[in-house]
C-alpha cells in the first residue's frame, strides 16, 4: 500500500447531516493516498456514531482525547476553550505524520475528482508551506489563514510552533477586561478596541507564517472551484443568531437536497495509514 502524503484533519459537533454530505464526496473525489482523523466535540445528534459507521475516516471523541493526554499528564476539560475550533485543530496537528497535512470543514461538498492532487502539486511546484485562502482581518482583528480547505507543510508547522488556537492581546488592561467580558463577541465593539491584536482560528500561524518568509499562496481557482463550503454548519446543531437564521435554513436545505440525489455509496475503503 502506497504510504499516505497528506492527512486530513476536521473537528466538528453536531452536524450529522453535514458529516454525511462532506465525507460520502470526500471519498469520492479523493486521488491521494490519505489518511482522514476527525475530532468530534461531544455530538449529541449521531455525528460520532456516524463517522464511526465509516471505515475510510478515523474519529476520535472528546473522551478518547482525554484520556490520551491524561496519559500524557495534560488535562482537557469539556470547557468553552477546549471545545473550540482552534484547540481542537492543535490536537489533532500534533497528530500527523505525514509530510503534509489539510484541515477542512465538516460542511463541505467536494463537487470534482482530483482536486486533492492538484493542491499538492500546486504547492510543490511553488515551493509553498502553507497554501490557503486570507481573511484580512479589520481593525484589531488579524489576517487570518482560513482553515476550511488548507493545506500546510507538516515540518513547517512544527519548525514555526503553528497553533490554530484563538488569542488576544491588549495595551490597555481595562480594555482587556471588555473583552474577556463578551461572552460572544459583538462585531462592533470588536472593532473599538484600540489598543488590541485579536488573533482568530489561522491567525496566529498566519503571522508566524509571514515573520518567518515562508511562502504561501491562496488556494488555486481550479481547486476553489471543485471544492463548496456551505457554511454554518460545521457546527450545525447549535442555534443560530437570529440575523444568519434564514442563511442556515438555505444550507440545511441544501445538503438534504444534495444528500437525496448522491448516487448510493459503496462500503468505505479502509484508511491509509
Amino acid at each position: 500500500m502506497t504510504p499516505p502524503l497528506v492527512t486530513i484533519l476536521c473537528a466538528t459537533r453536531n452536524a450529522l447531516e453535514a458529516v454525511q454530505l462532506t465525507f460520502r464526496t470526500l471519498r469520492a473525489t479523493l486521488d491521494v493516498p490519505c489518511r482522514v482523523l476527525v475530532a468530534d466535540n461531544l455530538s449529541t445528534d449521531g455525528t460520532l456514531e456516524c463517522l464511526r459507521g465509516r471505515s475510510d475516516v478515523s474519529v476520535v471523541s472528546f473522551p478518547e482525547r482525554r484520556a490520551k493526554l491524561r496519559r500524557r499528564g495534560q488535562v482537557l476539560a469539556p470547557d468553552a476553550h477546549d471545545l473550540r475550533h482552534g484547540p481542537t485543530l492543535d490536537w489533532l496537528a500534533s497528530q500527523v505524520a505525514t509530510p503534509w497535512f489539510l484541515t477542512i470543514d465538516s460542511d463541505l461538498d467536494f463537487l470534482a475528482r482530483g482536486w486533492l492532487g492538484a493542491l499538492l502539486d500546486f504547492a510543490r511546484a511553488g515551493g509553498l508551506d502553507v497554501v490557503a485562502d486570507v481573511d484580512p482581518g479589520e481593525g484589531p482583528i488579524q489576517p487570518r489563514f482560513l482553515p476550511w480547505l488548507l493545506l500546510a507543510r507538516s515540518a513547517t508547522f512544527r519548525l514555526l510552533r503553528g497553533t490554530f488556537a484563538e488569542g488576544a492581546t491588549f495595551e490597555d488592561p481595562g480594555e482587556e477586561r471588555r473583552w474577556d467580558a463578551m461572552p460572544v463577541p459583538v462585531h462592533a465593539e470588536v472593532l473599538a478596541l484600540r489598543t488590541g491584536r485579536i488573533y482568530d482560528v489561522g491567525a496566529v500561524l498566519h503571522a508566524r507564517v509571514a515573520a518567518s518568509g515562508r511562502a504561501w499562496a491562496p488556494l488555486p481557482l481550479p481547486v476553489r472551484d471543485a471544492v463548496r463550503h456551505i457554511g454554518s454548519m460545521s457546527w450545525a446543531g447549535e442555534e443560530p443568531e437570529a440575523s444568519v437564521a434564514a442563511l442556515h435554513r438555505s444550507h440545511v436545505a441544501y445538503v438534504r437536497d444534495r444528500l437525496c440525489h448522491l448516487p448510493a455509496e459503496s462500503s468505505s475503503t479502509p484508511v491509509d495509514g
